[in-house]
């Protein structure tokens, strides 16, 4: 299949706690996209070996957040709905891998995205 050409990628390797902590590759693509029932301006697609999922608010951190955990699921990760992953919980009490997951997808996302989203959310 041909990419198109203004799409930006990178491919992340997450640990499924599900197949034995095997790695499971996620391709991240994203490309500007104005279409009106597009509100952010851009596409966001992750593809894991059984299904892909697509974002199209990064621009609202509720929804990035969303996105992101269900990345996390996708590949097996136990996830909480509610609240979010902040700085503070990088650092204390509640370190875990979930929360360096959590930062490792956000930090591929706004790779992608040229960092468009980034100043948005913090």
């Amino acid at each position: 299949m041909k990419e198109p050409e203004n799409t930006t990628a990178t491919t992340i390797h997450i640990e499924s706690p599900i197949m034995g902590d095997e790695q499971i590759p996620v391709a991240l693509k994203a490309k500007k996209d104005n279409h009106p029932m597009n509100p952010s301006g851009w596409s966001i697609i992750a593809f894991a070996p059984s299904a892909s999922i697509r974002c199209v608010r990064a621009h609202q951190s509720t929804h990035l957040a969303l996105f992101i955990r269900s990345i996390m699921a996708l590949c097996g990760h136990r996830v909480r709905v509610y609240g979010s992953y902040t700085e503070s919980e990088f650092l204390g009490p509640d370190y875990n891998k979930e929360n360096v997951l959590f930062k490792e997808i956000e930090d591929a996302v706004h790779k992608i995205t040229q960092g468009e989203f980034d100043a948005a959310h913090n």
